[in-house]
């Protein structure tokens, strides 16, 4: 076992968890499954419930900047200990949803704000500081965390609502975070992620020491927010919409949420995959090859039938990529920018995911809602994945360590 690994494992369990059942994987890969009882209840249009992702989306745009600061002013233990618990009670909010939509609307934004403590940025921001020769594989294995709740979460979900309902399934899924992630992380997520933000010897040999101001400057900050800001449109409308795809496509509901752990496990394979590769070739170029895989996928999502086969492989494509969405993104803010102001830059950078993400998945409800298909749309979902990943070859070469600042 590798040196980092061997000091600073428990780290990557906590975090794994906190990814598993943070925001990054609650309520995003359950939608889907809800999206069916709740829209038949209250009789919404599927574009109007997927339009509950732009208020997610909103509640993040006002704390990702703030959550950043704060883990770069008092570390990520302190935010993600807070953050597990409040997020628990947000996911649990959405079981009080009532007929009016703009209650759903309302829940949604109060359950953004309350699980940002939960945001990547805390969790990559701790192993960043910690990883410096095993990064990119360190991030795989804490961000395929989502993938492992992809894998469960979706079926899990539908068993409850089969049996129990479905705002009894929402308590349920919230209990997670709050009996699981929480005392792991709580016990488990202990780091000096405090020397990132003073430029200490690990986060200076891992990258630059960058300013806020300097990167906002420089074209590669906006290359790399215009790049996975594309990439997220098709992940939203892939991940929110998954399950009444398929549906469309004549699978049951029970088949359909089954195939959401498709995208679990090739999530997780990604993540790893990509996260040991990055370590030793140029994750740019890494990066425009991976995130054109989904194109593909979409090409057989539009066909006019859609095997179990066929299914699978259109999944498995969309979540290797988006296994490394992420693992991309937090790798490259650290390489290009590095530790000082990560968690700030961090932040920004998730502002244009988070938008696209929302947009994608509302979109799409919409183009289903007025077409009586998914077809029209995936099309464009396609190329947005293919120029995202063409963009980031424009990145160039690392930026080199200051002798003097590694030296330290």
């Amino acid at each position: 076992m590798h040196r980092e690994f061997r000091h600073h494992w428990k780290v990557v369990v906590a975090a794994a968890a906190g990814v598993m059942l943070g925001i990054s994987a609650l309520p995003a890969f359950v939608l889907g499954v809800f999206a069916g009882p709740m829209t038949g209840e209250f009789g919404w249009t599927l574009g109007s419930f997927q339009a509950g992702t732009l208020i997610y989306t909103f509640g993040v745009l006002l704390c990702s900047p703030l959550i950043g600061i704060l883990c770069d002013r008092h570390g990520a233990r302190a935010v993600a200990c807070i953050g597990m618990p409040l997020s628990a009670l947000g996911i649990a909010g959405f079981a009080f949803v009532q007929p009016s939509v703009w209650s759903w609307y309302a829940a949604m934004l109060v359950a953004a704000v309350l699980s940002s403590g939960t945001m990547p940025a805390v969790w990559t921001r701790m192993v960043n500081a910690l990883f410096v020769e095993r990064r990119g594989l360190a991030l795989g294995l804490v961000l395929s965390g989502s993938g492992l709740f992809a894998l469960f979460g979706a079926p899990f979900a539908q068993s409850l609502i089969e049996n129990l309902g479905w705002r009894a399934a929402w308590v349920g899924l919230a209990l997670l975070p709050l009996l699981l992630g929480g005392p792991l992380v709580y016990h488990l997520f202990r780091g000096d992620d405090g020397a990132a933000s003073a430029g200490g010897l690990q986060a200076a040999a891992g990258g630059p020491v960058v300013s806020r101001a300097e990167a906002l400057r420089g074209y590669r900050f906006w290359v790399i927010a215009a790049a996975f800001g594309l990439a997220s449109l098709g992940v939203g409308a892939f991940n929110a919409n998954l399950v009444p795809m398929l549906v469309s496509k004549d699978f049951a509901p029970r088949d359909a949420a089954n195939l959401v752990g498709v995208l679990g496990v090739s999530i997780a394979l990604g993540r790893l995959a990509i996260g040991f590769v990055i370590d030793r070739v140029w994750a740019p170029g890494v990066a425009a090859c991976v995130l054109s895989l989904p194109a593909i996928g979409a090409w057989l999502m539009a066909g006019p039938v859609v095997t179990p086969t066929t299914a699978i492989l259109a999944i498995a494509l969309l979540g290797f990529a988006q296994g490394a969405e992420y693992d991309f993104l937090a790798f490259l803010a650290a390489r290009y920018f590095g530790m000082r102001h990560y968690g700030a830059l961090y932040g920004l950078l998730v502002i244009p995911v988070a938008v696209a993400t929302a947009i994608g998945a509302a979109g799409m409800g919409y183009v289903r809602d007025l077409t009586g298909s998914f077809n029209a749309g995936l099309p464009w979902i396609g190329a947005a994945f293919v120029v995202g990943g063409t963009l980031l070859l424009s990145l160039g070469r690392y930026p080199p360590v200051p002798p003097a600042r590694a030296a330290r």
